[in-house]
C-alpha cells in the first residue's frame, strides 16, 4: 500500500478578474459622473451619463430621469460577466437593468426588469428603436433586491435572475465593450430606480 502524500503547498486556481466593481459609495448627492469607481477599477475608466441623471443616495446609484437613461463605463472586454443588485420603488410603468455592448444612447442591448409587466426582458436598441428579442414573466416585487447577471459570450446574450432567464444571439455590436446601468421612467411617475452593486468580470 502506497503512502498518502500531503502537498501543503497546493495553490488555489485563481478565479476570473474582476475588471469593475463599484458599491457606490460617497457622499450623498454627488453626481455619477463625478463618482470615482471603486473598489475595482482595472481598465482606470469613469462613468459617463446621459444628463447626470444618476446620483449618489444612501451608497447607492439612483436613477431619477423622465427618460431614458444611461450611465455606462469601458470595460475593455466585450465578452464578459456582468452583475448588478438593483430595486425598483414602485410598481409602474418603468424599467431598469443593465446597459451592455453599448455604442451610444441610441445604440445598445438592455437587459431590464418591468415591474408593470412582471418580466425580466432583452432589448435591442438600434437607431432609437427598441425591439424585444426575449424575454421571461417573474414577479417583480417594488423594495427589494434582485441580482441580475448578464453573460456575454461571442453572439449569446443572456440576462438571469435567479432562476428566470432570457436568451439571444446576435451579431450586432457583439465587440463593443463598453457596459453600464440603464432607467427609463414615464413623466407621471415618482419611482426611483436603485443600484446597491455593479461588477464586471472577464469570461471564464
Amino acid at each position: 500500500m502506497f503512502p498518502v502524500i500531503f502537498s501543503r503547498n497546493k495553490k488555489k486556481a485563481a478565479g476570473p478578474t474582476t475588471l469593475v466593481y463599484d458599491t457606490f459609495t460617497d457622499t450623498d448627492a454627488t453626481a455619477l459622473a463625478s463618482h470615482t469607481i471603486a473598489p475595482t477599477n482595472t481598465p482606470a475608466t469613469s462613468w459617463t451619463t446621459t444628463s447626470n441623471k444618476f446620483a449618489i443616495n444612501s451608497n447607492r446609484a439612483v436613477g431619477t430621469a423622465t427618460a431614458a437613461c444611461f450611465a455606462k463605463i469601458d470595460a475593455g472586454v466585450s465578452d464578459c460577466i456582468i452583475y448588478a443588485r438593483l430595486a425598483v420603488s414602485e410598481n409602474s410603468d418603468h424599467s431598469m437593468g443593465i446597459a451592455a455592448r453599448y455604442a451610444d444612447d441610441s445604440n445598445s442591448w438592455l437587459f431590464l426588469i418591468n415591474p408593470s409587466q412582471n418580466q425580466l426582458q432583452l432589448y435591442e436598441l438600434t437607431s432609437t428603436s427598441y425591439t424585444l428579442r426575449a424575454s421571461k414573466s417573474m414577479t417583480i416585487d417594488p423594495g427589494t433586491n434582485y441580482d441580475m447577471v448578464v453573460t456575454l459570450s461571442g453572439n449569446s446574450l443572456t440576462v438571469a435572475i435567479g432562476s428566470d432567464s432570457a436568451t439571444y444571439s446576435s451579431v450586432v455590436r457583439n465587440t463593443a465593450t463598453k457596459c453600464g446601468i440603464y432607467a427609463q421612467r414615464s413623466d407621471n411617475i415618482s419611482a426611483a430606480d436603485i443600484f446597491d452593486e455593479f461588477r464586471v468580470t472577464e469570461l471564464t
